[in-house]
């Protein structure tokens, strides 16, 4: 009997093999793969999510650059615009003169003088005119002009001259700007 046993032994752990194998890959699909699926789709979501934390951060920080550059502008602007009533011509000198002179070192230009001119009567209009001079190198000086014509509006530039400064490369330009305001008389 125990022979037969022995010699029928491989055929029974054969079979009990196959059995917990079955009850095994059963238990799997029964009890274990949904959870497991749905551990993994758990997993996905987590790392979507950390990943979208991360670019809310990242958006965050960034916002919060654009405000920083936009307030940033909007006192650089207050720094450098005609902030004076047009009208008040005694106002509008030191202001002018702040205004080119703040230009004047953001663009490596030298201020050489403004001298405001004494006030006319222009059909309508009263003219406050200013003669500016200036020196650098022409691209420093063409992007002041630029810039003037922007912040200092509503004054126009009337005429300008340039010419060599002789000192390496520099050179010098002669203006004239005018305010214009309506005659109140």
């Amino acid at each position: 009997m125990n022979t037969q046993w022995l010699q029928q032994r491989p055929v029974w752990l054969g079979l009990m093999s196959l059995a917990l194998l079955t009850l095994a890959g059963v238990l799997y699909k029964v009890v274990l793969e949904k959870p497991l699926g749905q551990a993994a789709q758990l997993e996905r979501r987590y790392q979507s999510e950390q990943q979208n934390l991360s670019t809310a951060g990242a958006m965050d920080t960034l916002e919060h650059a654009v405000r920083d550059l936009e307030q940033r502008a909007e006192t650089l602007q207050d720094q450098t615009s005609l902030r004076v009533d047009a009208r008040d011509a005694d106002a509008i000198v030191p202001e002018v003169v702040r205004l080119l002179d703040t230009l004047s070192l953001r663009h490596n230009v030298r201020l050489e003088s403004v001298v405001p001119l004494p006030e006319r009567q222009i059909e309508e209009f009263l003219e406050l005119p200013f003669n500016v001079a200036i020196v650098g190198r022409y691209p420093d000086l063409y992007h002041w002009l630029t810039e003037a014509e922007e912040l200092l509006n509503p004054m126009t530039v009337n005429r300008f001259t340039v010419s060599t400064a002789g000192e390496g490369g520099s050179v010098s330009m002669q203006l004239q700007l005018a305010s214009y305001r309506m005659d109140a008389s």
